[in-house]
């Protein structure tokens, strides 16, 4: 009688640690604080276009997250300066694709979002573009 007692406590003590662990990570989220971020350029290069941005990002789960970039860039394809429309964003370096926002925290990121050249040198306007996050982990 006492192992069934002890092994009920057992189980709803890991029952109750797992809500409350899953009930604070759900909540958190991770956003771009769009006044603090902006479309800083664009270039041409090799038949490549560098959009180049600066965003800040804000983690409020309780746990590092990992994240992908992508835009849209419809009005740059239909002017010519694009050939596709979502293109992906990379560290300012061009070495990675992935950005890590620690826990509970807000990060600043010099991002190139990087697309195929449709052979207008003209961009259509010079706001920062609607980005997606995506959550990798």
């Amino acid at each position: 009688m006492k192992k069934n007692a002890v092994l009920c406590v057992l189980i709803s003590f890991v029952g109750i640690v797992t809500g409350v662990y899953i009930f604070n990570n759900s909540r958190g989220t991770v956003e771009i604080i769009e006044k603090e971020s902006y479309y800083s350029n664009f270039h041409v290069e090799n038949d490549k276009v560098y959009i180049e941005c600066v965003v800040t990002i804000k983690n409020s789960n309780n746990y590092k997250k990992t994240i992908n970039l992508s835009a849209r860039f419809d009005e740059d394809v239909n002017i010519g300066l694009l050939k596709q429309a979502k293109i992906y964003a990379f560290s300012s370096s061009n070495i990675k694709e992935k950005f890590e926002i620690k826990q509970n925290s807000k990060d600043t990121f010099d991002v190139v979002f990087v697309g195929d050249f449709g052979g207008t040198m003209k961009k259509h306007d010079r706001t920062l573009p609607d980005i997606d996050i995506d959550i990798v982990d």
